[in-house]
């Protein structure tokens, strides 16, 4: 089966949580070369962010783990890619 080599999710944040400290324990992830964190909507309780993973061999339930640990709860995956190589654009 291919490997997952990037994942984009739009999620929905608690305010209480910094993105700084989510995209480092994301990183922290076996497999995870790359994490963005990137916050785009504030609202009275939540905040909405994408969050954009790259790595070799992205585990799925790991990512998810962490993210329900920090109470962060996924919306929407946006997009996913597998195979050697990125696709750019």
């Amino acid at each position: 089966m291919a490997a997952i080599i990037r994942i984009v999710l739009d999620v929905l944040m608690p305010l209480n949580l910094a993105e700084v400290e989510l995209a480092k324990k994301l990183g922290d992830i076996r497999g995870v070369e790359a994490a963005d964190v990137d916050i785009e909507e504030l609202e009275k309780k939540v905040q909405t962010a994408k969050i954009t993973l790259e790595g070799p061999d992205l585990n799925m339930e790991k990512i998810i783990a962490v993210l329900e640990s920090t109470g962060v709860s996924v919306k929407n995956v946006d997009r996913v890619s597998t195979g050697k190589r990125m696709i750019s654009g």
